[in-house]
């Protein structure tokens, strides 16, 4: 259990360093719209960051991308490891009480990079999973695009993130 804490703690700290605001302005409020109320601009602008977060070497690890590096560091706290061979149980990102507060510090920082990258104020929007409308709108072409062609085993063909266009 020491261990688990340790690793949440250490992911935590990582994530979270960069946070802290370094200017003495306060930092604007931002609103995270419904994906159903954006604008055909906004939904660009979002799509358009996160192509840029793509293709841009992260400052963490030139290794990656931008966007790359947020998939390894949530691939790392999804398995932080007691040793090669013994995973942890309640993995510090998932299945325990550090779930808000880790994807809370993550998205915020995933936010920050969006707008760092595109020159624009970017905000990640929301949707209800439950409502069929809200869905169509997040998987059409002009924002995640399609959720797949079964004869094709579910890859998406359309919108900028298509098979092709998108590693």
């Amino acid at each position: 259990m020491k261990l688990q804490t340790a690793c949440l703690f250490l992911c935590l700290l990582v994530l979270g360093f960069n946070s802290c605001s370094k200017s003495k302005e306060p930092e604007q409020i931002r609103v995270r719209k419904n994906v159903m109320s954006l604008t055909a601009q906004e939904k660009a602008d979002f799509v358009g960051a996160i192509l840029k977060l793509k293709s841009t070497v992260s400052p963490y690890d030139s290794k990656y991308s931008y966007y790359d590096q947020f998939v390894r560091w949530h691939y790392l706290a999804f398995y932080c490891m007691n040793n090669m061979s013994n995973m942890q149980h309640g993995y510090p990102a998932h299945m325990g009480p550090a779930f808000l507060p880790w994807h809370r510090v993550y998205l915020d920082l995933f936010e920050k990079a969006l707008s760092e990258v595109s020159g624009k104020q970017i905000n990640i929007p929301y949707w209800d999973w439950t409502d069929p409308a809200s869905l169509q709108t997040v998987f059409a072409a002009d924002f995640m695009g399609g959720n797949g062609d079964p004869m094709q085993n579910w890859t998406v063909t359309n919108g900028a993130f298509r098979k092709g266009n998108w590693k």
